[in-house]
């Protein structure tokens, strides 16, 4: 717990901290939070973690989004970003097994919302898909999946060269801040919209392996879920 809460070395009174944060916890929770030897263990029941949740619904989403059910794989990814308020851990901060636990949730998160552009993508609900895009770019830039999203959705509402001005866009990024090209998928997306491939009139292309509802042709060539009604059990080394 020491190592999770506190960036190098703990102070002299993390165990006394330690403690005092249990007891404030304590009242909360009750007695489900138990003192062991060395531990404290907190007791959850199936339904009542919100990663948990989460992470069951995405599941779903995916599923759904695997059998091109585009109506069911919406509504199971929408409700698992529903459950998010803000970035993982609400800005608590902390060591560096702590921060790469938070990186990890929010990594999923990122992820599902793509996922659930693409279902609605495939659904054919393009109605404020690119605002969206957007506003996620905006953020987080470096995500070529979105990029191809956002291709996509212009492209199909007729804004043709709004499409390719937006892999204009991924490139400049892509090139400014990793001094890279954009990767051989979002290309061959670009490629496409020049040509007016006929693909591009069918289900749009995936950027995520396992998951498609449809694929740009190819000319060229898991983060772990909490489980469910576990106890969490924390030890000091």
């Amino acid at each position: 717990l020491s190592e999770a809460l506190w960036a190098g070395h703990p102070p002299v009174s993390a165990v006394a901290n330690l403690r005092k944060h249990a007891w404030v916890l304590r009242g909360m929770v009750g007695d489900r939070l138990q003192t062991l030897r060395g531990a404290y263990r907190l007791r959850v029941e199936d339904g009542e973690l919100d990663a948990n949740q989460f992470a069951r619904l995405a599941r779903a989403g995916r599923e759904a989004l695997a059998a091109r059910d585009a109506d069911t794989a919406v509504a199971r990814l929408g409700a698992a970003l529903a459950l998010w308020r803000g970035a993982a851990g609400g800005g608590v901060t902390g060591g560096s097994w702590l921060r790469a636990l938070l990186q990890g949730l929010d990594e999923q998160r990122l992820e599902v919302f793509e996922d659930l552009v693409e279902a609605r993508l495939g659904g054919g609900g393009y109605e404020g898909v690119a605002a969206d895009l957007r506003r996620h770019l905006a953020v987080w830039p470096l995500r070529e999946r979105a990029w191809g999203q956002l291709m996509v959705a212009l492209y199909r509402r007729g804004q043709v060269a709004e499409a390719l001005a937006a892999f204009g866009q991924a490139r400049k990024v892509l090139r400014d801040q990793l001094a890279i090209e954009p990767g051989r998928r979002l290309q061959q997306l670009h490629r496409a919209m020049l040509h007016r491939d006929g693909s591009l009139d069918g289900d749009p292309p995936t950027f995520r392996s396992g998951v498609s509802l449809g694929a740009v042709p190819d000319r060229g060539a898991t983060v772990p879920r909490p489980r469910r009604g576990a106890e969490a059990v924390w030890r000091p080394h």
